[in-house]
């Protein structure tokens, strides 16, 4: 689809520079993985740990944790994305193991095997039944296994629609060239949005409310390992209000299935 393409071309610089510098994995959301990875090989010591990055994209989370010991399946329903992921794996000399499809097709096959870890980076939220494929992940998580989702967005108050258009302002008057950019790939997402297909794709972009989500995983089976809440605030003048209205945009989990 023409979205994913334009999105590809922006996505994957930002892969590559976040593949090959460490110094910019210290941050809560690679804790989260490390925290999974460390408990799971403490276990299972002398066993492969084979991970899922489900709608992966062009594989920022998929390329972090093949460096840190995993072997790992890429999912995505873009070739475009996908492409990129090959790419940086191959500059890096990385296997790049990609299942092309829905993630809910995909976790239907019969030969889709089990795994240690499973990671969802910015996806639920594009999905039109997430508590199906939540529970397909649990069917497809080995006992003791690790789920984490991600940068999912929380629905959004009066408080931080009003913050967010006080910080898009902001960034106007003082980058312009850099929303002049912003602003063209909107644009450029926009037009493809046009199309049929993506503009039913669209339609499952929603807010996901994260205390509803933890039930629902909780009455699947998982126990929860991590919860956290991101507030917002991309400048440093705004980071303030947006901790002091406690307004917070995205949400990740860490969720555990019971070892047996």
């Amino acid at each position: 689809m023409a979205e994913h393409a334009n999105l590809a071309r922006e996505y994957e610089d930002r892969t590559r520079k976040l593949a090959t510098s460490p110094e910019l994995w210290n941050t809560w959301y690679f804790d989260h993985l490390r925290l999974a990875l460390s408990e799971l090989k403490a276990d299972w010591p002398d066993r492969r740990l084979l991970a899922l990055d489900a709608l992966g994209g062009t594989g920022k989370t998929a390329l972090f944790l093949q460096q840190h010991g995993a072997d790992v399946v890429l999912n995505d329903v873009s070739p475009e994305m996908t492409a990129v992921y090959r790419r940086i794996a191959g500059e890096l000399g990385l296997p790049a193991e990609v299942a092309l499809a829905p993630i809910e097709a995909y976790l239907d096959l019969e030969s889709t095997p089990q795994f240690s870890l499973i990671t969802a980076s910015s996806a639920l939220h594009h999905l039109q039944d997430y508590e199906h494929v939540l529970r397909q992940f649990y069917e497809h998580l080995e006992p003791g296994g690790f789920v984490h989702t991600a940068w999912d967005p929380l629905p959004r108050s009066k408080v931080v629609r009003t913050l967010g258009k006080a910080e898009y302002y902001l960034t106007l008057a003082r980058r312009p060239r850099a929303m002049a950019r912003g602003l063209r790939n909107r644009i450029r997402r926009r037009v493809a949005a046009r199309d049929t297909a993506e503009a039913i794709d669209h339609e499952f972009h929603k807010a996901i409310d994260d205390a509803e989500l933890l039930r629902t995983a909780q009455a699947i089976g998982f126990a929860v390992r991590a919860h956290h809440r991101n507030a917002g605030g991309a400048l440093r003048v705004t980071k303030p209000l947006w901790r002091l209205f406690g307004a917070h945009t995205t949400f990740a989990l860490l969720l555990q299935r019971p070892a047996d």
